[in-house]
């Protein structure tokens, strides 16, 4: 599990959109999708427009893992 620092969490904190691409089972990144963020108090979630439909939301619940870019932040948890 990923430990994300305060500046790290600010920066992601303040931004409307993120940009993911979650890990495929052979290991390989799909293609970045771009996710509105969408505030409740302190916390953020993600959503699919097409809900569990949707291609890169299945593929990101299955393996939990990918590349993120928000807010100048470039991870790979």
């Amino acid at each position: 599990m990923t430990t994300w620092s305060p500046e790290t969490l600010a920066r992601i904190a303040g931004a409307d959109e993120l940009r993911l691409a979650p890990r495929r089972d052979d290991g390989t990144l799909r293609a970045p999708t771009t996710i509105w963020v969408v505030r409740d108090g302190d916390d953020r979630y993600v959503r699919s427009w097409r809900g569990t439909a949707g291609t890169w939301w299945n593929t990101a619940r299955t393996h939990r893992s990918g590349h993120i870019s928000v807010g100048g932040v470039e991870t790979s948890p």
